[in-house]
């Protein structure tokens, strides 16, 4: 079996458990409503801004840790240090550091129309060049090395859903696609797939179906072409 063919049953297997632990889509919406409540007046909830934020810090990360450590036989350590987060210092026994790319470069994840808004940043504004910063990502002492765009998906339309599969799957592109830097020892960047991980919190399944609704050929060839590997939850 190849590296990618191990990566791929990796993400294939870490993708049938978490939807097999992580509950549907009502029961999840509620424990992320909870979730906002407490970090409105306990400190130790301040992380969890934002729908989507809160769902891959408070639900997502935790699951994905005990994943680590218990069916795929990862020590609790091994697994923390695999785990790069956004805002690791409020994950201390999940994540071990940040996943932001180490360089600054003048590119943005997001699909824009007017080229000329680029050009105008480069050339007007204070801040020209961006930092990327995924939402987390493994590494060593993980075999795999995977850069993740996540996504809580809760717009009750199948249009929205197919935009926002567009746009995610740019934007993990995208993360893979930019060259090494090594500049970090701590947390290199040198990523060998990235992952679109997505939770479907809608009653109809609007993500999943927008995804299901593509050809074999169109779906196969994220993986086998782009290294992009579509992980999209449903809960049960």
């Amino acid at each position: 079996m190849s590296e990618k063919e191990k990566a791929f049953h990796f993400l294939s297997e870490l993708h049938e458990r978490l939807d097999s632990i992580i509950s549907s889509g009502i029961r999840t919406k509620e424990r992320v409503s909870e979730l906002e409540t407490l970090a409105k007046s306990n400190r130790a909830y301040k992380h969890f801004c934002g729908r989507e934020h809160t769902f891959t810090k408070g639900i997502a990360l935790p699951a994905i840790y005990s994943e680590l450590t218990t069916t795929f036989g990862m020590g609790p350590d091994d697994a923390r240090q695999s785990i790069l987060a956004e805002g690791y210092s409020n994950l201390p026994q999940l994540s071990s550091n940040t996943p932001a790319r180490p360089a600054r470069h003048p590119f943005n994840k997001a699909l824009v129309t007017d080229p000329h808004s680029i050009y105008s940043k480069w050339k007007e504004d204070r801040n020209p060049l961006t930092q990327s910063c995924p939402d987390f990502a493994f590494r060593a002492p993980c075999h795999h090395k995977v850069v993740f765009e996540a996504k809580f998906f809760e717009k009750n339309s199948l249009r929205v859903a197919e935009r926002e599969l567009v746009n995610s799957a740019y934007q993990a592109f995208f993360y893979r696609g930019l060259p090494a830097d090594l500049s970090n020892p701590t947390r290199p960047w040198d990523y060998e797939y990235s992952c679109v991980f997505v939770f479907d919190a809608t009653e109809e399944g609007h993500f999943k179906t927008a995804w299901e609704n593509l050809d074999e050929y169109v779906k196969s060839g994220f993986w086998e072409g782009a290294n992009v590997y579509v992980m999209i939850l449903r809960g049960s």
